[in-house]
């Protein structure tokens, strides 16, 4: 189980993404039976969008996350099983 906090969970999610990719890197790691994430950034355009006035986010979401639009809008969790509470 992978579990995080705020930017915590973000990364989380981010890490999910690699086993998603099929890259060499997931090959290294076991894959998490499911991931838990508490208040993190799960839309990191809208982040950044949301926020065009406000000169420090976009600096954050460019510097960590990098500015390449379809780097960005591939931080989506379409493909991932969610669980529902009951």
């Amino acid at each position: 189980m992978l579990v995080g906090h705020s930017c915590g969970a973000t990364i989380a999610f981010q890490v999910a993404m690699i086993w998603r990719e099929e890259s060499t890197l997931a090959a290294a790691f076991t894959k998490p039976l499911g991931i838990l994430g508490v208040e993190g950034i799960y839309d990191l355009v809208a982040l950044r969008d949301n926020h065009g006035d406000a000169p420090y986010y976009q600096q954050m979401v460019k510097n960590v996350f990098g500015s390449d639009e379809v780097s960005l809008n591939g931080h989506d969790l379409e493909d991932l099983q969610v669980a529902t509470p009951p």
